[in-house]
């Protein structure tokens, strides 16, 4: 992975809490929670809806949801399994997004969790969970500790 793919190209900061940045000419976009609140978790579902909704058609969703920052994330109930592992983040944000993605024909998309390392095992847990509950296979997530590793699985696909 070249270093240019590392750092962000576009960044849009929410104040201390969110920020969303594009990297890789745009086909990369980047989640990162400082803060976990059920504000921030609003404002969170509606970027990733309105990033989805300008996604181009045919170009594969490649997202890092960076939770590395946020030591005590597991430990607040506002953020599930289900919504860590989900396009739309909130149940009404999945509703949308599932409703974006139906308009588009062989939609794929690769989702990498970056956590702590001391996160990892947990939220591993948690995604095979869901995974076997899963149905699409159209969408991809993977958990992660270093970011490197985590743009270099998203690189894969851009």
């Amino acid at each position: 992975m070249s270093e240019k793919k590392s750092k962000p190209e576009h960044i849009i900061t929410f104040g201390r809490t969110f920020q969303v940045a594009w990297s890789d000419d745009g086909s990369i976009v980047a989640y990162t929670i400082c803060h976990i609140s059920a504000d921030v978790l609003q404002i969170w579902a509606d970027a990733a809806l309105e990033t989805l909704k300008c996604w181009p058609p045919g170009r594969p969703y490649l997202a890092l949801y960076d939770l590395s920052d946020n030591q005590a994330f597991l430990n607040n109930t506002l953020l599930t399994p289900e919504g860590l592992f989900s396009l739309g983040i909130a149940v009404d944000g999945e509703t949308r997004a599932r409703a974006v993605i139906a308009q588009r024909q062989n939609f794929t998309a690769r989702i990498a969790v970056l956590v702590s390392p001391n996160e990892v095992d947990i939220v591993m847990q948690a995604l095979k969970v869901l995974d076997a509950q899963k149905i699409s296979g159209t969408i991809n997530y993977k958990v992660f500790s270093e970011r490197n590793a985590a743009l270099a699985w998203l690189c894969e696909m851009a």
